[in-house]
């Protein structure tokens, strides 16, 4: 609950007693539960609390009543000569200098703010901002001594005095000073502070409001009343029979406990907390939170169980209990149970969340914690650091596993066992005989547990049986022996014997052994903690490698693609052979390949073949090579000799020379009979046969007749086809040595050529494949003639027809303009079919080519001038010369220039205006104004010629109006300067 005591200003100083005993009342109640200031003020932090605070001492004279803290920064700094009733004193404690500390920072920041008002004198009626007094603040300047603070209607609003010098009231003469300060329309003395540059001295019979923070002394004189707080941030405060409280101030003690369920407690078991927390008031409490902080990994929370408020994970991930409002003495409980995760000591804490709407004047009850010691079930063994080998009396070492905060009971022992000495988890223990020790392990949760360890008297080992070859290769290295049936406890101890070599380790159950060439043996021993078998011995013999087999026997001279058997002698002690073939040669499928004799299908090359003896370790050397030669059958022949002659002659046809060839096999076409040679002769001559035909060749070697026969295609000849001219059939007249020549000429035929007409044949050029002629002024025909000694046939004849050049070239006129772009014509010349254009680099034929008329454009800005050419083309002529004439960009360049200044003083420079590119648009107009807006000046169809005729120096404006291409208008404005 937030209680606000208002108290109004008594006009007599006397009603003060009644006062203090009514403020004696409420301090017994408040003395233990004074809290924060109001939340709304927060900027003073540490400071909100204390009523009264000074950096120096507090000294007082009468009775004083302070509702809320007092404090200085020395110790022993409080003389008290009257009566002081204060709800709490902080005198030279921390609490005290960092109260001071957040006070100094108010006072900083406040007295840096930008000024709303300034005053030379104490106004008496202050709106919500910052005000500043230049120079001393006199209460009592003010109308009725009443300073009036108007929050216009905002609870919230702040006020903010700011004194350049002294804050007082000056007593009149004859009189009293009364002060009284108001707040109206929601102004709240929490929201008035003062600033004061030096001291503070209030008298008379007053109440005054608000925070002041002086850095100079503070006097309260007499019947002084003050709503809010005085603090001296360098100097002393003196009071008087006063009376100060804190505005607006909030009752609220909260504290919490926090209780473990009583018992012992292991890992993985629940634990259930719980947790009380208490309002002690005497106000309301709002919006109570308190935050589990239990240790991650350790505590997973289970769940809970209240009667107010609710439990839970927020965004931050911290599980709060949401309590809420708690009233005066109330008290709010929740059982939260939580899955113990770890062994060891578990702390959790709970804490009540700060909230400025609950101030605690004794935040050391605001968190609590309960630890708790957390046991896990152990997993426990004893080990004794020997056997007992039945030796009396023997000490030996036993080891329990080690448990944290455990204790370890060995007392209970056999009958003859004695302990000799323990250290925690540690006993020397005597032992006279077999039996079994128990020892009790209570861990730090109380908890017993009890483990025990046999101890009996071994056996013999019973004797070893090495397993492993008998007969090893010689030199090998991963030869392993073991041996089984052993358990845990027991060592072995091999030793090599002979040519023989133990390989790492000797000490298991199993050992790896290299081998030489001459065997040997190992040897085995089994022993426990206290006895030996009997020695166990496995010799190790050597297999010996197989002689190398003497020969290879079979053909050495074979055909390829045969099948051919290959053997050698056998081999003591070889399991197998392995033959070495020439390469392509191949086993003949379904025989073994690693006997003594072998089937192999014979591959077109010759080479070696040798074999190796294989033994159960390695394998002989080859044996000496049988050398094979391998013959193929004769590969397809080739017929050499002229296939065709004319009907009734004879032709010759011969076999290329083949060595080992042994028969030949010819056949020949029906009707061309054989004149000589023919089959086992290497040639054959045939007399021509009315068809044509094909003749054969098969060729037969030592292995056979080839696979592949021979062909060649024999005919009669004919007269040749008719042959084709191919040249040119438009020639311009008097052109010399043009060449004309037989379409897909053919060999062994003879050509001839004939001209007729105009055409004439080059000196000696009669005969062959191609032709010279020189062309006359009219035209004529081009024949050849195709023999091959059988008969002729003639071309068709190829009509040449002569032209005539075009007559000589007129001007090329240039019509270049603006709109149109560079154009340029040549007047039609008679008997032209065409025309062919030219433009020098850096200019491009847009369009028109072939035509009399193109049009030309510049590439880019850089091309001025250049030369345009052109010829007259009639067919395959053109005229003798050509005609050409100049280029000029400029010519349609439309960018008009127009001067900003001119000066027609009769100089010969720049005395008219003169538009560039203006006589390229003569449909124009141009019109001048002066600076009044006065047409001085205007001419349509303009020449540039304007020469400010009658105007006096001075700058004139100007608007020109221009029909461009397709009828466009263009206006330009602006402004000309004149100068004479």
């Amino acid at each position: 609950m937030n209680t606000r005591l208002i108290l109004y200003p008594f006009t007599r100083y006397f009603m003060i007693k009644n006062l203090l005993l009514t403020f004696l009342i409420l301090i017994g109640g408040y003395t233990q539960s004074m809290a924060q200031e109001d939340p709304t003020v927060e900027v003073l932090g540490r400071a909100s609390s204390f009523a009264v605070l000074s950096s120096t001492t507090v000294t007082n004279t009468g009775t004083t009543v302070i509702y809320g803290n007092l404090g200085t920064l020395p110790v022993n700094a409080l003389q008290d000569n009257g009566l002081l009733i204060v709800s709490k004193k902080e005198i030279g404690t921390v609490t005290a200098a960092q109260a001071m500390e957040d006070a100094t920072g108010v006072y900083t920041s406040i007295a840096a703010k930008s000024v709303d008002f300034s005053h030379l004198r104490m106004p008496s009626v202050l709106l919500p901002g910052v005000h500043q007094i230049n120079g001393d603040a006199n209460l009592n300047d003010v109308l009725q001594g009443t300073i009036t603070f108007d929050g216009r209607g905002d609870v919230n609003a702040k006020f903010y005095v700011i004194v350049k010098g002294d804050l007082k009231n000056s007593l009149p003469v004859g009189g009293i000073a009364s002060v009284r300060v108001n707040t109206t329309n929601g102004a709240e003395a929490k929201n008035i502070y003062w600033i004061v540059e030096n001291n503070v001295n209030l008298t008379g019979v007053s109440l005054f409001e608000g925070s002041v923070l002086a850095k100079g002394n503070i006097n309260l004189a007499e019947g002084v009343y003050l709503n809010g707080r005085i603090i001296s941030l360098e100097g002393r405060i003196n009071l008087n029979a006063n009376l100060i409280y804190l505005p607006n101030v909030i009752y609220t003690d909260l504290n919490v406990k926090k209780e473990a369920e009583g018992g012992s407690y292991t890992v993985g078991a629940n634990i259930r907390y719980t947790i009380t927390v208490t309002n002690a008031g005497p106000g309301t409490a709002t919006g109570v939170v308190i935050t589990e902080n239990f240790p991650q990994g350790g505590l997973e929370f289970v769940t809970y169980t209240t009667a107010k408020g609710t439990f839970g994970m927020d965004a931050d991930g911290k599980y709060r209990w949401h309590v809420g409002d708690l009233q005066n003495g109330e008290v709010a409980v929740i059982t939260v149970v939580f899955k113990l995760l770890v062994a060891g000591e578990i702390n959790n804490q709970v804490t009540i969340d700060p909230n400025p709407n609950n101030p605690d004047p004794e935040p050391n009850d605001n968190n609590d914690e309960d630890p708790v010691v957390v046991c896990a079930v152990p997993t426990l063994d004893i080990t004794p650091s020997t056997s007992y080998c039945g030796i009396t009396p023997t000490d030996i070492t036993f080891t329990v596993t080690e448990v944290a905060g455990a204790t370890y009971d060995f007392t209970v022992l056999p009958t003859g066992w004695s302990l000799v000495s323990q250290s925690n988890n540690t006993a020397v223990i005597r032992v006279a005989a077999p039996g079994t020790l128990q020892v009790k392990v209570t861990d730090r949760c109380n908890t017993v547990y009890t483990v025990t360890e046999q101890l009996v008297l071994p056996t013999k080992p019973a004797p070893p049986t090495i397993q492993g070859a008998a007969t090893v290769c010689a030199n090998s290295t991963d030869n392993t022996y073991t041996v089984t049936g052993y358990g845990a406890g027991v060592t072995y101890l091999w030793t090599p014997v002979g040519d023989v070599r133990i390989v790492g380790e000797a000490t298991g159950s199993s050992v790896q052994v290299s081998a030489g060439t001459n065997g040997g043996s190992l040897t085995l021993v089994v022993s426990n903690s206290c006895l030996s078998s009997n020695v166990a011995t496995k010799a190790i013999g050597i297999t010996a490698t197989p002689a190398t087999p003497a020969s290879v026997t079979g053909q050495a001279v074979v055909c390829a693609g045969t099948t051919q058997t290959y053997r050698t002698d056998a081999v003591a002690g070889a399991t197998s052979y392995t033959w070495n073939l020439p390469t392509g040669w191949a086993v003949v499928p379904g025989t073994p390949a690693n006997e003594r004799e072998i089937q192999v299908t014979v591959g077109f090359a010759g080479g070696n073949i040798s074999v190796a003896a294989n033994g159960v370790c390695e394998s002989s050397a080859a044996s000496a090579p049988l050398s094979i030669t391998v013959n193929s059958k004769p590969a397809k022949p080739v017929i050499e000799g002229v296939a065709s002659a004319c009907n009734g002659q004879t032709i010759t046809l011969t076999a290329r020379e083949v060595a080992g060839i042994t028969d030949y096999d010819w056949t020949t076409p029906a009707g061309w009979a054989v004149v000589s040679g023919g089959d086992h002769f290497r040639s054959v001559t045939l007399r021509v046969g009315a068809a044509a035909g094909t003749v054969t060749l098969a060729v037969v070697n030592a292995c056979g007749t080839g696979d592949e026969i021979a062909e060649v295609a024999v005919s009669p000849l004919g007269g040749p086809d008719a042959p084709t001219v191919s040249g040119t059939t438009e020639v311009c007249e008097n052109t010399q040595a043009l060449t004309y020549s037989v379409a897909s000429p053919v060999e062994d035929i003879t050509y001839t050529w004939a001209v007729t007409g105009g055409i004439s044949l080059v000196q000696g050029a009669s005969t062959g494949t191609s032709v010279k002629v020189n062309a006359g002024t009219t035209g004529g025909t081009i024949t050849v003639t195709a023999s091959n000694g059988c008969s002729s046939t003639a071309s068709q004849p190829l009509q040449v027809n002569v032209s005539t050049p075009p007559a000589i070239l007129g001007q090329i006129t240039d019509n270049s303009n603006v709109c149109d772009g560079l154009v340029y014509t040549i007047d039609p010349v008679q008997s032209a079919t065409s025309y062919a254009w030219r433009v020098t680099a850096g200019f491009t034929i847009v369009s028109g080519q072939g035509t009399n008329t193109i049009t030309v454009k510049a590439d880019n800005a850089t091309a001025r001038f250049g030369t345009v050419s052109v010829t007259a083309i009639n067919g395959p002529c053109s005229s003798t010369t050509a005609a050409t004439a100049p280029m000029d960009a400029s010519l349609v360049e439309g960018q008009l220039n127009l001067p900003k200044a001119f000066s027609p003083n009769g100089d010969g420079k720049n005395d008219t205006w003169f538009i560039s590119n203006l006589e390229k648009f003569p449909v124009n107009e141009v019109t001048i104004f002066n600076r009044w807006g006065s047409e001085v000046y205007k001419k349509t169809g303009y020449q540039n010629d304007w020469m400010g005729k009658g105007l006096e120096q001075g700058t004139y404006f100007y608007k020109v109006r221009v029909t461009v291409c397709g009828g466009i208008v263009k206006e330009f404005t602006g402004y000309v300067t004149l100068f004479r």
